[in-house]
């Protein structure tokens, strides 16, 4: 084992958590010190995080971000919802009627109740979760009844989330020119044009959060954040 110097000392100590760089000068390859107890967390297909350096990693090509940047933030966020739910339900809806619409309008029905707790920087209180999420449908449904988005709350979500099917008269089929519509008594849902819509909903989100890093929407989307981070 190779003891380190007082000047690595002295780097490691004024380095305020990130890990300081070392310079071969016969190469020029470039090293960076870290605890051999480095406890490294993935918090999302292409993002891991190391505690003891409070980094996060893109795995893809080994760069490293402080986890305070709230660039850093946005990306773990962006590639979580995307890779581990979105691009599951396009996947799901691709071929037509299939056993998975279910699936993803389930994940769809997540994003939607999700989102809408990243806008307003916090979770809702007791018996406000049907609003954050009736709010979120119709900015993604604009064109849907009223009537709609409440069943799509009570009938929809509540009805899978709770008890493990829907509830009244709802279909799910791949006719039809809208995600989200009443045909009669029945509340109908196309699963394509459903989960397009709330793809669309994100990439307009996360457009917004790049865009403007100042902004109100930046300034709820990093508290929500911080807060769900601190609880794990």
């Amino acid at each position: 084992m190779i003891e380190l110097t007082e000047e690595q000392i002295h780097a490691l100590e004024q380095a305020n958590g990130a890990p300081p760089r070392m310079v071969n000068p016969r190469t020029n390859e470039t090293f960076a010190v870290v605890p051999t107890e480095d406890r490294i967390q993935i918090v999302s297909e292409n993002y891991r995080w190391h505690e003891s350096t409070n980094e996060i990693e893109d795995w893809r090509t080994g760069s490293r971000y402080p986890y305070s940047l709230y660039e850093s933030k946005v990306s773990v966020y962006e590639d979580r919802v995307r890779t581990w739910f979105l691009d599951l339900a396009k996947k799901e809806t691709a071929a037509g009627t299939s056993p998975g619409d279910y699936l993803a309008v389930l994940i769809a029905l997540a994003y939607i109740e999700g989102v809408e707790q990243y806008r307003e920087g916090k979770k809702p209180n007791p018996g406000q979760a049907g609003l954050f999420f009736k709010a979120s449908a119709k900015r993604i449904f604009p064109n849907a009844p009223e009537e709609a988005i409440d069943r799509l709350w009570g009938d929809v979500r509540n009805g899978l989330f709770h008890s493990g099917f829907t509830e009244k008269p709802t279909v799910l089929s791949h006719r039809g020119e809208h995600a989200l519509w009443l045909d009669g008594r029945y509340l109908t849902i196309h699963p394509a044009l459903f989960v397009e819509a709330v793809v669309g909903d994100f990439k307009n989100y996360i457009r917004e959060l790049r865009t403007n890093s100042k902004g109100e929407t930046a300034k709820r989307f990093e508290t929500h954040w911080d807060s769900l981070w601190a609880s794990t």
